[in-house]
């Protein structure tokens, strides 16, 4: 942790105890999830940087099972182990899908469930995806350009160089990862509390 970086809303957590059955393969510490659990960087990684391996085989999504499992469809561990990634962070700027919404991998995954038939609708979010027509949900898919204004409003967007870190965008575009992340706590699994209105006035300036 003194040389990587992470924002806590968008990673795993760690040196946390251990709350369910673990396998010897991932080793705890004290009983505690740390970093070694599932990474298995030789002594040494901080002057060599090698790189960091897992302690399975397989898709990451493989590793999250061995102790994940059963969890309840609605539950906030079923997102985390849709993600199938332990760490968030670094999806800003991430390429998007050649579709015709223009969506990005996550929140395509994100659709694929939210559908009113898996999962709860995404609602207006999936509707005005591509357009920034008035909706009670925030569209994704769109541009996030410094020049944009919101719709009758005198509010106009952000640089988006200066929004907070965990808001990530996806090759510069809104994503369902933009606003929410599978390892948040805050209601609604928000990237950040929103009292105030802070998340929206991280994009949205007066």
């Amino acid at each position: 942790m003194q040389c990587h970086r992470f924002e806590r809303v968008l990673t795993h957590p760690v040196n946390v105890r251990a709350t369910m059955r673990t396998p010897e393969t991932l080793p705890l510490q004290g009983g505690m999830l740390v970093c070694s659990t599932c990474h298995d960087a030789d002594a040494k990684h901080a002057q060599s940087h090698s790189r960091v391996g897992v302690r399975w085989e397989g898709e990451a999504a493989s590793g999250c099972t061995q102790c994940h499992q059963g969890a309840a469809p609605k539950s906030k561990v079923s997102h985390a182990l849709a993600v199938g990634k332990a760490h968030l962070a670094g999806e800003s700027g991430g390429k998007l899908l050649a579709t015709p919404a223009r969506l990005d991998a996550q929140s395509t995954a994100c659709m694929g469930c939210h559908d009113g038939a898996v999962a709860t609708a995404a609602g207006s979010h999936a509707v005005g995806r591509v357009s920034l027509e008035e909706t009670s949900d925030h569209p994704v898919g769109v541009s996030m350009k410094g020049t944009g204004r919101t719709l009758g409003s005198d509010f106009k967007l952000a640089d988006a160089r200066s929004l907070d870190r965990r808001i990530k965008l996806a090759g510069g575009n809104v994503s369902c990862g933009s606003c929410h992340s599978a390892y948040s706590n805050e209601r609604a699994q928000l990237v950040m509390n929103n009292q105030g209105s802070e998340l929206c006035l991280n994009c949205h300036k007066q």
